[in-house]
């Protein structure tokens, strides 16, 4: 029993040792005479660009479903609320809120251009511009 531990903790020792391997070799080969180079998963250069990019991933992305299934539970509300004029403008509420909500979000890109324009940040609109409508 104690054999069968032995070679399985040598054998994990040599896993790791092997794993670390694969990964240091090519990036020791490639610091000897040339330049490593890794490509930026962010696509941003400065932080108003990467604010910018998480800010229009949030209005693609996350909002419109989040929207889509509030208006949903709103509209479920509604439809239980069996005569109850307090459960029936809780839905209406809700999807009112859903609505407000979502304008908000989606005005959120012209309010972040225009305050940068106003404090001066010149660079920032221009960024958040080119963000918000494309490359």
């Amino acid at each position: 029993m104690n054999h069968l531990f032995f070679y399985k903790k040598h054998a994990l020792v040599g896993l790791i040792i092997i794993s670390i391997a694969a990964f240091t070799v090519p990036v020791l080969a490639a610091g000897q005479g040339s330049t490593l180079e890794l490509p930026n998963p962010l696509n941003a250069d400065s932080i108003p660009q990467l604010i910018a990019g998480v800010f229009k991933s949030i209005v693609q992305y996350v909002a419109p479903p989040i929207a889509a299934v509030m208006i949903i539970v709103g509209a479920f509300q509604m439809l239980t609320a069996g005569g109850n004029p307090e459960k029936f403008a809780l839905g209406k509420k809700t999807i009112l809120y859903t609505v407000m909500g979502l304008v908000v979000v989606l005005l959120g890109m012209v309010l972040a251009q225009l305050v940068a324009e106003i404090l001066g940040a010149n660079d920032a609109a221009q960024q958040i511009q080119q963000i918000r409508t494309g490359p």
